[in-house]
């Protein structure tokens, strides 16, 4: 399913989830620097880069950075008629 969009709906939908469901005020994600598909993925949701969290994973012999990520009800662009 790559490249079809499946990641992205799930996304969303965990967000409107999390927001309706759960009364979420934030959401919170993590994301390998190296990871350049996720981090497309939750920035057409509106997730703003916080922070770098540098060297916190291990890969074999490598350090690579961690990409702290954040949203806000009013941020997200994944309502379909708007926030409730």
């Amino acid at each position: 399913a790559w490249g079809k969009g499946v990641a992205r709906e799930a996304e969303r939908q965990a967000c409107v989830h999390a927001f309706e469901e759960h009364g979420a005020h934030r959401i919170h994600a993590e994301i390998p620097a190296t990871n350049r598909a996720a981090q497309k993925v939750v920035t057409h949701l509106g997730f703003k880069r916080e922070g770098v969290m540098r060297r916190a994973i291990r890969r074999g012999d490598e350090a690579v950075d961690n990409e702290v990520w954040g949203l806000l009800p009013e941020e997200f662009a994944g309502w379909e008629d708007g926030p409730s």
